[in-house]
């Protein structure tokens, strides 16, 4: 059996375990997963139940070549970068309010490690941590939003 979350990162966090005592899990929010404790509470349960925890690629084209780049260890780095206009966004603070002051012209809301980013933009970011994940021997805190 597989249970597939897609409504919010709180879900995984709340119940990512439980799923996972039942059944083979699928993070559609893999910005739950920029929480260090909620990822490797995760990854333990995963290497004990049975059970595996899978994270679609989704609009990260490129994950499969991340992954085996960082498979074969030659992954030293990995920024991604978005565009968008600041009304798509849903974010929390201070990115919202900085957000929220932007004029006409293209400002950079964000640049640093993606596990800062998740909890600010949780439903903006998920192709980032796709991408942290794909990037596995960078992770979270190396790959850059």
């Amino acid at each position: 059996d597989l249970i597939v979350e897609v409504a919010h990162p709180s879900i995984t966090e709340d119940y990512g375990e439980a799923f996972l005592d039942v059944a083979d899990y699928m993070v559609g929010s893999p910005t739950a997963l920029a929480n260090q404790k909620v990822e490797t509470k995760l990854r333990e349960k995963a290497s004990t139940c049975g059970h595996a925890v899978y994270v679609p690629a989704g609009a990260f084209w490129g994950a499969q070549d991340i992954k085996k780049m960082a498979d074969r260890g030659s992954l030293k780095g990995l920024k991604v970068t978005m565009r968008k206009h600041p009304t798509s966004f849903k974010l929390n603070s201070p990115l919202k309010e900085k957000n929220d002051n932007i004029g006409d012209d293209a400002v950079v809301l964000y640049d640093g490690p993606v596990r800062d980013l998740c909890p600010l933009a949780p439903n903006n970011v998920n192709t980032m941590a796709a991408a942290a994940v794909a990037a596995h021997n960078l992770g979270f805190d190396v790959v850059r939003g």
